[in-house]
């Protein structure tokens, strides 16, 4: 690297799901002569998969340093033994880039921090990913205009320093190969994908009733794949036991790396889920979907709950295979909907997904270069 570049430290331990949305656009970064990019991750299994997408991407990996823990994670949770244990190290270079936010202890903790990028991991609209820790951050880049927007309204940055710069993990998956196929039949394919809050997602009361119904119709096949921090919360021997419910028509995900890279929301033709952010993966094409509510929300104008006007929103006792049946024949009348909200959440989709990222990173380089550099001269 020359001498003037920029020293970027990239954080990728907010877990396996976040990596697609990070990760390309950190091996994008590091092609660039203007930065000298490191990633850090929390394991050798997530510096695997880093390696794999910059064999997939023909981008030579940069250095990846595993955030190992040593007796001092004994009686912390286990991100944040890895901050405190590596804070210096991270806190070493020009600039800092995350998409997660626990790493924001970092600026509070005393010392010197450098100029600390954030790149918001997905694309929802539940508030707590407007929370008050976004405005800790030098710099945020959101998907697109919709994120963006919101976080300026909120208060929680000023609109120069916030930037829509496309989603990163779409620019990805759109260039790999189609999925595979997930079933023996040629059904469409259902696709339940709940949260993992036991507040807002529906998985503990829906889930048993759609095995049933979809188990005992010859007209749909139905995939269960919830968000993958919903296994965090239930034993292993549970996590087995609903994997081990797939059957013919029935395949149950409780969080493979398929959960995590849009397998299933671009193999699915209708989509049923409450709030998971997933829902915008799966407009990508506008298609039919169903949303449940389990605590009689009173959604229609709280911007919490935007992606509801996407399709039917029903109960948790609803007939589902009747709502799939429904979603199809009505899904008109939400086309034009989504199609719009697509456009506001995800900024550069007219772009091929290799001119996306370049052009992702062609942004993001220009603010760590100035920022990293205007932290550096005030040493």
């Amino acid at each position: 690297m020359g001498s003037e570049s920029v020293r970027l430290n990239v954080i990728a331990i907010g877990g396996r799901h976040q990596l697609l949305h990070i990760i390309p656009l950190a091996l994008e970064l590091s092609r660039r002569n203007m930065i000298d990019c490191r990633i850090f991750v929390a394991d050798d299994d997530e510096r695997n998969i880093v390696l794999q997408l910059a064999s997939r991407l023909a981008i030579d990996a940069p250095d990846i340093s595993v955030m190992s823990l040593g007796p001092v994670g004994s009686k912390l949770p286990k991100k944040i033994a890895r901050l405190w244990k590596w804070r210096n190290e991270l806190r070493s270079a020009d600039a800092l880039l995350s998409a997660e936010r626990t790493s924001t202890i970092l600026k509070r903790l005393p010392g010197r921090c450098p100029p600390f990028l954030h790149i918001l991991h997905g694309a929802g609209d539940r508030e707590k990913g407007f929370e008050p820790r976004l405005g800790l951050f030098d710099f945020v880049f959101t998907a697109g205009e919709k994120d963006r927007q919101r976080i300026i309204e909120a208060g929680l940055q000023d609109e120069s320093r916030v930037a829509a710069i496309g989603g990163i993990k779409i620019a990805v998956t759109r260039a790999l190969p189609p999925p595979p196929k997930l079933f023996a039949n040629e059904l469409p394919i259902v696709l339940y994908n709940p949260h993992f809050s036991r507040k807002l997602g529906t998985f503990h009361q829906v889930a048993e009733p759609m095995i049933r119904q979809f188990g005992g119709t010859d007209r749909y096949n139905l995939v269960i794949a919830p968000h993958v921090r919903l296994k965090s919360t239930m034993t292993p021997s549970e996590v087995a036991d609903w994997n081990s419910r797939s059957g013919e028509n029935i395949l149950v995900d409780m969080g493979s790396d398929r959960s995590n890279d849009m397998t299933y929301t671009r193999s699915a033709d209708v989509y049923i889920g409450d709030v998971s952010s997933q829902v915008y993966e799966f407009i990508i094409q506008p298609r039919p979907c169903v949303f449940v509510d389990a605590n009689d929300t009173d959604w229609r104008d709280d911007p919490n709950y935007r992606m509801w006007q996407f399709g039917e929103v029903l109960s948790p006792d609803a007939d589902f295979v009747a709502a799939a049946d429904d979603a199809i024949a009505q899904f008109s009348r939400f086309y034009d909907l989504q199609a719009k909200s697509l456009r506001d959440t995800y900024a550069g989709l007219e772009q091929s997904s290799g001119n996306l990222l370049k052009s992702a990173a062609d942004l993001a380089e220009t603010v760590i270069v100035q920022l990293g550099s205007n932290g550096r001269s005030r040493q």
